[in-house]
């Protein structure tokens, strides 16, 4: 799988006017099936290109973690309630960022393939009425020289029954800084 995206301005010739935040085309997600050889393009002028790297993901359980997702919000827990659930998955979290990347900061940013997001800031309510599921969350990196804000994570997601069936449809995507 291959993820190519645009976020925000790319040069001062750009034709995207200011505080506009969405463009169709803006991302795309390429599935290459095994053993086809990949062919390298060229950059288009004004893009900032981050080098390519492969990566292998871990198989971890991801909770829920804003009461709008539909998991949770199906339970229609009081406050007290989802603020319970809340603090244990985040101790959840913490325990598994500690294990698996040597950092217990449950906010910490990490790379997420499938399942839940983590939100730095708010729920996007468009991932909602989209009908969207998170495919694919990049963290901010150190090691790849990659910075979302201040530690935050670019989020794209997909439609959700697309999704299902391994296909890649729909995909929008946010950024949010911690």
């Amino acid at each position: 799988m291959s993820v190519f995206s645009v976020w925000g301005r790319t040069a001062e010739t750009d034709d995207n006017p200011e505080g506009v935040e969405e463009k169709t085309g803006w991302t795309a997600v390429l599935h290459t099936l095994p053993r086809v050889k990949l062919e390298r393009r060229k950059i288009p002028p004004g893009i900032h290109s981050f080098k390519a790297a492969a990566v292998e993901p871990t198989p971890i359980l991801s909770l829920p973690n804003h009461r709008a997702e539909p998991p949770l919000a199906a339970l229609g827990w009081t406050d007290d309630e989802y603020e319970r659930f809340d603090e244990m998955q985040s101790d959840y979290r913490s325990i598994q960022m500690g294990h698996w990347l040597k950092n217990s900061d449950s906010f910490a940013s990490h790379h997420l393939l499938g399942g839940y997001a983590l939100f730095q800031q708010e729920f996007p309510e468009e991932v909602l009425e989209k009908g969207l599921a998170m495919f694919l969350q990049i963290g901010t990196d150190d090691n790849a020289r990659m910075g979302w804000g201040d530690g935050g994570e670019l989020t794209f997601y997909a439609d959700a029954k697309a999704l299902a069936k391994g296909r890649f449809e729909r995909i929008w995507g946010t950024c949010q800084g911690g």
